[in-house]
């Protein structure tokens, strides 16, 4: 966590144990997943704290928006599918987003599957992301 305060670090108790979090970062970093407005200041995106020390300190709200991508692989993991990298990336990006306490906002990625799928599969699709949202952000 070396862009924050030790304050910020001491508060900062995450429901993931370092080890895994720091696997997590360095797998999101080399795919260079995050389209941030924090870039141009040299702040880690990849790093929670980042999020966490501005929701504290200057009360902002922070919202993932997922593509079809990203979606997707998070619907397959939750169908039992086999785990590609593409499918840990997809659920690094969820850890972050839960552990980050961001609001994440699929409906892109839905609109995206709007053409040539029904209303009934957008509302599945919807049905089986939520139930992987509302888990430990550790599984």
């Amino acid at each position: 966590m070396p862009n924050s305060s030790p304050f910020i670090q001491a508060l900062a108790l995450l429901p993931v144990d370092n080890e895994s979090l720091a696997e997590i970062q360095v797998m999101l970093r080399e795919r260079d997943v995050f389209t941030s407005g924090y870039e141009h200041v040299g702040v880690d995106v990849y790093d929670p704290v980042t999020y966490l020390q501005d929701q504290l300190l200057y009360d902002i709200s922070f919202c993932f928006r997922y593509d079809r991508n990203v979606l997707s692989r998070l619907v397959e993991v939750v169908e039992g599918k086999p785990l590609s990298t593409e499918h840990r990336v997809a659920c690094g990006i969820q850890m972050l987003a839960q552990i980050t306490e961001a609001v994440v906002e699929p409906n892109i990625a839905l609109y995206e599957l709007g053409s040539g799928r029904s209303h009934a599969d957008a509302n599945e699709q919807l049905t089986l992301f939520r139930c992987i949202d509302h888990t430990h952000p550790q599984h």
